[in-house]
């Protein structure tokens, strides 16, 4: 299905409806973020419903989890939302998605997501879908990082992009924006997306997976760089690779004649896939 204009269902949703770009940018806000919009998808006119939300819905319905990191994290002090399978500790293979840092969660090309791709093939859900489709005994653990809302909202209780917090609610259209305050808009550990990650590889994957589980790892845009720095630390490559069975680049990376790790340097060379540019799914 695809997302239409509810004055002109047979035309695709339109950013651009003013000269004045915050007003743009509070209609783009009112689409991905919180505020009510008419939206029509699969022909039936829906009203307070959220883009992301509605992709969110589509991956509970795969069976995929909200943890709130940092762990134990109250709904209203400051934590971000990473998606998992309900079978990580009973798995023998984890397949971790980590998205480019300006993208949300679950959501791979938002021009595809608005354009006639619609929003299967815009999104991550046709292949966490396809992923549930294995047999039972080969199913893998699903884990979807979300280093693409680290911004905290304090007024909507809730982890939103730094580009969505440019289209927040200000005073008057002439406002400029609003200022970063660390203690108000960061989160603890995810303060940048490679905290992040180290975040879900201890609090999640560490934590949850059984001995002996592989882990396969794909990356999207910038988090293809975050990934590969990632594992080609001494300290994070002596704790991974024998754990690490594949590595996929829907997007751009340095290539193993970059990095000074010779174990991660033959095992890029000879195991993971790398695609360029990135991936329709």
């Amino acid at each position: 299905d695809t997302v239409s204009s509810a004055e002109n269902p047979g035309k695709p949703f339109r950013y651009l409806v003013d000269k004045n770009d915050r007003i743009n940018a509070r209609r783009g806000f009112a689409l991905d973020g919180r505020k009510d919009i008419p939206l029509r998808t699969n022909g039936v006119l829906m009203r307070s419903e959220i883009l992301h939300k509605l992709i969110l819905l589509r991956l509970k319905r795969e069976n995929l989890q909200a943890i709130k990191l940092p762990l134990e994290s109250a709904n209203n002090s400051p934590h971000v939302q990473v998606l998992a399978s309900d079978n990580l500790s009973q798995c023998h293979h984890v397949v971790i998605f980590f998205n480019d840092s300006k993208a949300r969660s679950g959501i791979i090309d938002m021009r595809s997501l608005l354009g006639c791709s619609g929003m299967t093939k815009g999104s991550v859900v046709a292949l966490i879908h396809a992923l549930n489709s294995q047999l039972a005994d080969s199913k893998p653990g699903i884990i979807l990082a979300n280093p693409g809302q680290l911004y905290w909202w304090p007024e909507g209780n809730q982890s939103i992009s730094t580009g969505s917090s440019n289209n927040l609610n200000l005073p008057s259209l002439v406002h400029y924006g609003r200022k970063f305050h660390a203690h108000l808009n960061s989160i603890p550990g995810h303060e940048t997306a490679e905290e992040h990650l180290k975040s879900v590889m201890r609090d999640v994957v560490t934590a949850q997976i059984q001995t002996g589980a592989k882990l396969s790892v794909i990356a999207a845009g910038d988090g293809c760089e975050v990934v590969q720095r990632f594992f080609e630390a001494e300290e994070n490559w002596a704790v991974w690779s024998e754990k690490l069975s594949a590595v996929i680049f829907c997007g751009p990376s340095g290539g193993s004649h970059c990095s000074s790790n010779a174990g991660w340097k033959a095992f890029i060379s000879k195991v993971s896939y790398l695609t360029y540019p990135a991936i329709t799914i």
